[in-house]
Protein backbone atom coordinates (compact mmCIF):
# COMPACT_ATOMS: atom_id res chain seq x y z
CA UNK A 1 0.00 0.00 0.00
CA UNK A 2 0.98 3.02 -1.01
CA UNK A 3 2.32 5.89 2.04
CA UNK A 4 0.51 9.15 2.15
CA UNK A 5 1.39 11.66 4.46
CA UNK A 6 -1.55 13.35 6.41
CA UNK A 7 -1.66 16.76 8.36
CA UNK A 8 -2.42 17.27 12.03
CA UNK A 9 -5.68 18.14 14.05
CA UNK A 10 -8.55 19.17 11.82
CA UNK A 11 -6.96 18.65 8.14
CA UNK A 12 -6.18 15.02 9.56
CA UNK A 13 -10.25 14.84 10.06
CA UNK A 14 -11.18 16.01 6.70
CA UNK A 15 -8.08 13.73 5.34
CA UNK A 16 -9.56 10.90 6.29
CA UNK A 17 -12.94 11.83 5.55
CA UNK A 18 -12.60 12.60 2.15
CA UNK A 19 -9.84 9.32 1.80
CA UNK A 20 -12.99 6.88 3.12
CA UNK A 21 -15.22 8.95 0.70
CA UNK A 22 -13.18 7.76 -2.07
CA UNK A 23 -12.68 4.57 -1.11
CA UNK A 24 -16.34 4.09 -0.76
CA UNK A 25 -17.01 5.09 -4.31
CA UNK A 26 -14.43 3.58 -6.08
CA UNK A 27 -17.09 0.80 -6.09
CA UNK A 28 -19.88 0.99 -8.78
CA UNK A 29 -23.20 1.67 -7.20
CA UNK A 30 -22.30 3.71 -3.83
CA UNK A 31 -24.21 6.77 -4.26
CA UNK A 32 -24.38 7.60 -0.17
CA UNK A 33 -22.64 9.63 1.33
CA UNK A 34 -19.81 8.63 3.70
CA UNK A 35 -18.26 11.17 6.39
CA UNK A 36 -16.52 10.92 9.35
CA UNK A 37 -18.00 12.87 12.81
CA UNK A 38 -16.83 16.49 13.36
CA UNK A 39 -13.45 16.58 15.16
CA UNK A 40 -15.29 17.96 18.10
CA UNK A 41 -17.30 14.95 18.39
CA UNK A 42 -14.31 12.04 17.13
CA UNK A 43 -11.17 12.15 15.97
CA UNK A 44 -9.07 10.37 13.37
CA UNK A 45 -5.31 11.10 13.02
CA UNK A 46 -2.43 8.93 11.43
CA UNK A 47 -1.04 8.30 8.03
CA UNK A 48 -0.12 5.17 5.65
CA UNK A 49 -1.57 2.46 6.80
CA UNK A 50 -2.09 3.58 10.73
CA UNK A 51 -4.84 5.60 12.08
CA UNK A 52 -6.30 6.29 16.17
CA UNK A 53 -9.80 7.22 16.65
CA UNK A 54 -9.34 9.69 19.85
CA UNK A 55 -12.95 9.86 21.78
CA UNK A 56 -13.69 12.52 24.08
CA UNK A 57 -15.64 11.95 27.27
CA UNK A 58 -18.65 12.63 25.67
CA UNK A 59 -18.60 10.14 23.14
CA UNK A 60 -17.58 7.66 25.98
CA UNK A 61 -20.65 8.56 28.20
CA UNK A 62 -22.90 8.82 25.08
CA UNK A 63 -25.82 6.60 23.72
CA UNK A 64 -23.93 4.52 21.92
CA UNK A 65 -25.79 4.47 18.48
CA UNK A 66 -25.47 7.87 18.29
CA UNK A 67 -22.91 8.53 15.21
CA UNK A 68 -19.87 9.85 17.24
CA UNK A 69 -19.95 6.87 19.83
CA UNK A 70 -20.04 3.82 17.10
CA UNK A 71 -16.69 3.88 17.17
CA UNK A 72 -16.65 -0.43 15.84
CA UNK A 73 -18.51 0.96 12.45
CA UNK A 74 -16.05 3.69 11.96
CA UNK A 75 -12.91 1.12 12.47
CA UNK A 76 -14.22 -1.08 10.04
CA UNK A 77 -14.80 0.97 7.60
CA UNK A 78 -11.29 2.74 8.16
CA UNK A 79 -10.06 -0.73 7.94
CA UNK A 80 -12.01 -2.25 4.77
CA UNK A 81 -12.06 0.77 2.51
CA UNK A 82 -8.94 2.51 3.57
CA UNK A 83 -6.69 -0.84 4.46
CA UNK A 84 -5.74 0.79 7.61
CA UNK A 85 -5.01 -0.47 10.97
CA UNK A 86 -6.95 1.29 13.64
CA UNK A 87 -6.09 1.98 17.24
CA UNK A 88 -8.59 3.40 19.50
CA UNK A 89 -7.97 6.11 22.46
CA UNK A 90 -10.25 7.63 24.73
CA UNK A 91 -10.66 9.93 27.29
CA UNK A 92 -12.82 8.59 30.72
CA UNK A 93 -15.43 10.46 31.41
CA UNK A 94 -15.30 12.59 34.73
CA UNK A 95 -17.86 10.30 37.20
CA UNK A 96 -18.90 13.54 40.07
CA UNK A 97 -18.21 13.12 43.64
CA UNK A 98 -20.37 10.41 45.44
CA UNK A 99 -21.21 12.47 48.26
CA UNK A 100 -22.70 14.97 46.11
CA UNK A 101 -26.19 14.45 46.05
CA UNK A 102 -27.43 16.48 43.07
CA UNK A 103 -25.08 14.29 41.03
CA UNK A 104 -26.33 11.18 41.65
CA UNK A 105 -28.35 10.49 38.54
CA UNK A 106 -25.51 12.01 36.16
CA UNK A 107 -22.73 9.62 38.13
CA UNK A 108 -25.11 6.69 37.75
CA UNK A 109 -25.73 7.67 34.03
CA UNK A 110 -22.17 8.30 33.32
CA UNK A 111 -20.90 5.11 35.14
CA UNK A 112 -23.49 2.86 33.02
CA UNK A 113 -22.05 4.42 29.83
CA UNK A 114 -18.31 4.02 30.46
CA UNK A 115 -18.78 0.65 31.33
CA UNK A 116 -20.98 -0.56 28.80
CA UNK A 117 -18.30 1.57 26.45
CA UNK A 118 -15.61 -0.45 27.96
CA UNK A 119 -17.45 -4.11 27.48
CA UNK A 120 -17.99 -3.11 23.58
CA UNK A 121 -14.03 -1.99 23.67
CA UNK A 122 -13.55 -5.69 24.91
CA UNK A 123 -15.48 -7.31 23.02
CA UNK A 124 -14.60 -5.38 19.83
CA UNK A 125 -11.07 -6.63 20.17
CA UNK A 126 -11.98 -9.96 21.00
CA UNK A 127 -10.60 -12.16 18.31
CA UNK A 128 -13.20 -14.67 16.73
Amino acid sequence: MKTEHCPVDQASQKYWSRRLCDQYHRRPKRKRAVRLPAAEKMRVTGEGDKVTIHLPRSAVAANMQENSSAFEGWSLALHHWCGVDVTLQWQQPRIPDPDAESDLKVKDRNERHYQRFLYRVKCFKMPV
